[in-house]
């Protein structure tokens, strides 16, 4: 008799998968605050209205209707961890003469 997929005997049968970018997007449960990144510079609080294995279906606090469905790598549970995700403004100014060809 040949083997079933998931009896003991298949390879990676004690293998646990991890969903989520860390292991604090995973205790997300539906009814919790969570945090995104919008347009890789704005970060917005969301409610999770449901969970469906590695996606989450959220809303925006500050607007009722409809949602979107992210990945649960893009949630971070606090605003501080968020913030800290958004990329760094690059300040470079110059000053002096600027050649019209520097713009090519």
């Amino acid at each position: 008799m040949t083997p079933r997929l998931g009896q003991s005997d298949f390879p990676l049968a004690g293998l646990q998968l991890l969903y989520g970018g860390d292991n604090v997007v995973t205790k997300l449960e539906v009814g919790d605050k969570a945090f995104i990144i919008e347009s890789n510079r704005i970060v917005r609080e969301v409610i999770v209205l449901k969970r469906s294995r590695d996606f989450f279906t959220v809303r925006f606090v500050e607007n009722t209707s409809g949602g979107i469905q992210l990945r649960a790598s893009r949630l971070f549970s606090s605003e501080k961890e968020a913030q800290s995700c958004l990329p760094k403004k690059r300040v470079q100014k110059r000053t002096g003469f600027r050649s019209p060809y520097d713009y090519l």
